[in-house]
């Protein structure tokens, strides 16, 4: 990736070809992180593009989705089956939220307690 940003492919021709190779083959996790790392720095480095607010929104709203799939699971674990109007908040649920019910899920004694917005304050 450091070679082609250096023979200045830029970003979107560069990430074509990741996407490539990404499909043809799968790095370790540990890997990965360190392949984002770099990619990272270097892009820093370059003062590569800017990014619009509307691909921060996406950005933002992929990472919240990505937070309630995981506190959904961590509540199918501690609590079993949910019922729909967990998903229901979980799916419309802001950054603020998501992180209260995320603090609390291991703690409190019920799954109606997680959302008791009364006592999670």
């Amino acid at each position: 990736m450091r070679s082609l940003y250096l023979r200045n492919w830029g970003k979107r021709r560069g990430t074509d070809l990741f996407r490539v190779i990404d499909w043809m083959m799968k790095l370790p996790e540990e890997f990965e992180r360190q392949l984002w790392h770099e990619i990272e720095i270097i892009e820093v480095g370059n003062n590569m593009q800017y990014v619009t607010s509307v691909e921060r929104f996406e950005t933002k709203k992929i990472f919240q989705q990505g937070e309630a799939k995981m506190l959904s699971i961590m509540l199918k674990h501690r609590f079993g089956l949910l019922p729909e109007w967990v998903s229901d908040k979980l799916s419309s649920a802001g950054e603020q939220d998501l992180e209260r019910w995320g603090e609390v899920v291991l703690t409190v004694p019920t799954l109606d307690a997680v959302f008791d917005d009364s006592k999670n304050h």
